[in-house]
């Protein structure tokens, strides 16, 4: 907000004057000085830096997963793909869309993604893939955030950015059983399967263990639970089963978890090793 200073001028009367013309000069001398042309109107504080807003952060930022398994880290600066790192150029948060540039190539290539916020979640599409410049990819036609669920990103749909699962670090079991949980993989024993749903509000992730996409019945679901600083962990699926049945499963008793719970006994104390 643009703060001006009014510069509120008294007219000094003399006391002790023999006619009006001295008093006249006395009130000119004072209404010509330099307090109403000074820098206190035309300074920086009208003007200055201090009225500049400070740029805006990308709403983007953050370490990401999408739905279909996609490491995605968005910095201030760049776009970070397992396989690619991009640098961002620009960005425009009210039109919901950045440009990028990967330079590791012999040309540049420039890319644009648009974005849609949809009940709390990120929706991202890369709308532009093979840019020549910026202004090219700038130029290209705007998604169709409306349909960002069907076919508004070039006749697919959106994908969401979604937080990764919340316990994801290094962690030590009972029996001395290491853990090791990613944005994909959950590792115990060193028998691993990946990620396959998870959600950090209910606390609960499944993991499918099988390798081939014809087989779909062998997820596993785990809940875990924070309590007074510890972390406990229960495998809910008693047997394995298919993506939805393993989300089916109800909640295990976590009101007590040192003490049971868990099928009748405690939960497992996770402890870190290190942690993301």
């Amino acid at each position: 907000m643009r703060t001006m200073i009014l510069a509120l001028v008294g007219l000094t009367t003399a006391c002790t004057t023999d006619t009006d013309t001295d008093a006249i000069e006395t009130d000119t001398g004072v209404d010509t000085s330099t307090e109403e042309t000074g820098s206190e109107e035309t300074g920086s504080e009208e003007t200055g830096t201090e009225d500049t807003a400070p740029p805006a952060e990308l709403a983007l930022i953050g370490d990401w997963i999408d739905d279909w398994g996609t490491d995605v880290v968005i910095t201030a600066d760049a776009v970070i793909f397992p396989w690619a790192t991009q640098t961002i150029h620009s960005f425009d948060n009210e039109a919901e869309s950045l440009l990028a540039v990967d330079a590791s190539g012999e040309t540049d290539v420039w890319y644009r993604y648009d974005w849609t916020m949809q009940d709390g979640t990120f929706w991202f599409c890369t709308a532009v893939f093979d840019g020549t410049s910026a202004e090219d990819a700038a130029g290209r036609a705007d998604s169709d955030r409306a349909a960002y669920d069907a076919d508004g990103c070039g006749g697919f749909a959106f994908s969401q950015l979604l937080e990764p699962v919340a316990i994801r670090g290094s962690w030590t079991l009972p029996e001395d059983i290491s853990l090791e949980v990613t944005k994909t993989t959950w590792t115990a024993s060193e028998i691993s399967g990946s990620i396959a749903a998870w959600s950090n509000d209910e606390q609960y992730v499944v993991v499918n263990y099988s390798t081939d996409f014809m087989i779909t019945d062998q997820h596993i679901r785990r809940d875990w639970v924070v309590v007074d600083d510890e972390t406990y962990l229960c495998e809910t699926s008693v047997e394995p089963g298919t993506l939805a049945e393993a989300e089916a499963l109800s909640r295990p008793d976590h009101s007590g978890p040192s003490t049971g719970g868990c099928h009748d006994n405690p939960w497992t104390l996770m402890s870190p090793t290190t942690h993301d």
